[in-house]
């Protein structure tokens, strides 16, 4: 006797592909008023079947670049399968006018080498001196004095501040000094944004300009340049935090 055959699993659909959603990637974007951004710029778009689609993403929503505030435009992405893909974004515009000075808010926790830190003043608590590129002697009358190893912790939750700015560099106070040599290191979020590398009292100063927009924490690190702390008098001078005032700017600006 024959044994009966067994039906066979359903493979009516082992042939087909399966077909998947394409992925739109677009990080928020931060810009100073006047200037032209293509929102467009680093949008990329991709699907598992039709590969890159980049250039048939559609792009809603429009950006005043000469007004501050923040902009939310849409990308929408369809498949040759008709999956279609949605991704917002903000682009931001700041006016690098409106600032506030950081040694006029209060820091979350900080911590010198030598002596106590100070606010307007160098660690000696004479002006903050810096030299310029000329090498001579520029002053600033508001700033960060401190000394290695140094951290000074801020805490910017719900602050909206856009940019963070500041000269550094070896106080003048220390112009005639050759055991001074420290760094720079400034952390946002906790990952290392900016590093000044080996300065020397002679040093020109060096200027710093990062993006901060949607941090929660900024954390200045003065370290001394791993040949111990003597005569490291460490400034930041000019030290700002730019805020981004929302003027409503998608009333007029949305399509």
């Amino acid at each position: 006797e024959e044994d009966e055959e067994l039906p066979k699993p359903d493979e009516g659909n082992k042939d087909e592909t399966q077909n998947t959603a394409p992925v739109i990637t677009a990080s928020d974007k931060t810009i100073k008023v006047g200037e032209v951004f293509n929102p467009l710029a680093g949008v990329t778009a991709t699907d598992a079947e039709d590969g890159d689609i980049t250039s048939n993403v559609v792009l809603s929503g429009d950006v005043n670049f000469n007004k501050v505030g923040r902009y939310n435009v849409t990308y929408t992405i369809t498949d040759n399968d008709g999956n279609t893909v949605e991704k917002a974004r903000t682009i931001s515009v700041v006016n690098m006018e409106d600032y506030t000075y950081l040694s006029d808010i209060e820091w979350k926790n900080a911590n010198s080498g030598w002596r106590t830190i100070q606010k307007d003043k160098s660690i000696e608590e004479n002006p903050i001196r810096l030299t310029d590129e000329n090498g001579n002697e520029v002053e600033y009358e508001k700033g960060i004095g401190t000394h290695s190893t140094s951290t000074i912790v801020y805490d910017l939750t719900d602050k909206d501040y856009s940019y963070f700015t500041s000269y550094v560099g070896v106080d003048r106070e220390m112009k005639n000094s050759t055991a001074a040599s420290l760094e720079f290191k400034v952390y946002v979020d906790g990952v290392l944004k900016y590093e000044s590398g080996l300065m020397r009292a002679t040093d020109a100063q060096k200027y710093i300009e990062l993006n901060i927009d949607g941090a929660k924490e900024l954390k200045l690190v003065v370290t001394d340049g791993r040949d111990g702390n003597a005569a490291d008098h460490a400034s930041f001078g000019d030290a700002k935090l730019y805020t981004i005032k929302d003027e409503d700017a998608n009333d007029n600006y949305l399509a």
